[in-house]
């Protein structure tokens, strides 16, 4: 889980996508999403593999009356009826997030703040979010004055190479930041050089 800030179109950066207008009826729940810099009303995340990107309370991201199209409303929603079904979406290279259905077109922002789908090409209201709370984290790991007790992730893989493309999640202790660096020069040898 991680909440989305946003980076670009910069009179938004820093902010927060949050939840707003709440609703619940016959066939399912949901809310609006706005981007609003208060943190206390950020909305927290999960980007699951299949494309999923849902809250702890299983609302999903949706788009609104199901159309693809520029302007059509991004909402947090759970159906009643079919509460396994979801949108897919996925994450760009470029930190904006697009629906499977039509990556022409990604999550964007209209005048009063709401979310929509925009042209990914429409620079003042195309949004890209930050990945720095995973660099943070990284960062604070790094820092630690307990080293004993710290422990990383690292994701590895390799595109464009004559290596197999492979994703590994790898679990590091880090005693020191020489041990470090040789446990990560270890590690990459033994996973790409079988």
């Amino acid at each position: 889980m991680q909440y989305y800030k946003v980076i670009s179109p910069s009179q938004y950066k820093e902010y927060l996508l949050c939840k707003t207008h709440e609703w619940n009826n016959d066939n399912g729940k949901g809310c609006h999403i706005q981007i609003i810099k208060q943190v206390s009303g950020a909305v927290e995340l999960e980007y699951l593999s299949n494309g999923t990107i849902k809250t702890s309370t299983n609302l999903k991201f949706e788009v609104a009356s199901g159309k693809m199209e520029v302007g059509s409303r991004v909402i947090l929603y759970h159906s009643k009826k079919f509460p396994k079904w979801s949108r897919k979406f996925m994450k760009n290279k470029d930190g904006t997030i697009s629906p499977r259905e039509n990556t022409s077109l990604v999550l964007g922002v209209n005048s009063e703040r709401h979310v929509i789908l925009v042209k990914k090409s429409d620079a003042s209201r195309a949004l890209r979010f930050s990945d720095s709370n995973v660099k943070a984290d990284v960062k604070r790991l790094l820092e630690s004055n307990q080293p004993n007790r710290r422990r990383l992730l690292l994701l590895s893989g390799k595109k464009k190479s004559s290596l197999p493309e492979r994703s590994e999640c790898i679990e590091i202790n880090i005693p020191c930041e020489e041990e470090f660096d040789e446990q990560v020069r270890r590690s990459r040898m033994s996973n790409f050089c079988q």
